[in-house]
């Protein structure tokens, strides 16, 4: 699935499923790494520190084009589901990502993230699949 620059710049919920809360933030506080999609070389690189209500958790950086940084906010977990924000970008992409969401899963390896970007109605912008940086 292809994505339009304009439709990036959108929002973006961090979603990590049943699996990973149950076994704690631990399991996800790391880096993990990837490109915004399947067919595009643009990296995007998540790190998780933690998971306190309100708290910073962490960073997402995109590569070029965007070359920026947001900051990770914790908001809540709700049925398994980890949900941070994006803000403090720094960055024109970034600054258009502030107040956003991004969704985590497990994806099918169980030790890789699946990577959700959804615009601020929903309508998702980027979805590949994280691993774990060495």
């Amino acid at each position: 699935m292809k994505f339009s620059h304009a439709a990036l710049l959108s929002s973006a919920i961090l979603f990590v499923a049943p699996s990973f809360a149950a076994a704690g933030t631990a399991d996800i506080a790391k880096v993990w790494t990837g490109v915004v999609a399947p067919g595009m070389d643009t990296p995007v690189i998540l790190t998780i520190k933690s998971a306190q209500p309100g708290g910073d958790a962490g960073t997402i950086k995109w590569g070029q084009p965007y070359t920026c940084t947001s900051q990770l906010v914790f908001v809540n977990q709700t049925d398994g589901a980890w949900v941070f924000t994006t803000q403090k970008g720094v960055g024109t992409f970034c600054v258009s990502m502030n107040g956003g969401k991004v969704y985590l899963r497990p994806a099918r390896s169980k030790t890789d993230l699946q990577y959700r970007l959804n615009a601020a109605n929903g309508a998702p912008k980027q979805e590949t699949v994280l691993s774990s940086a060495p």
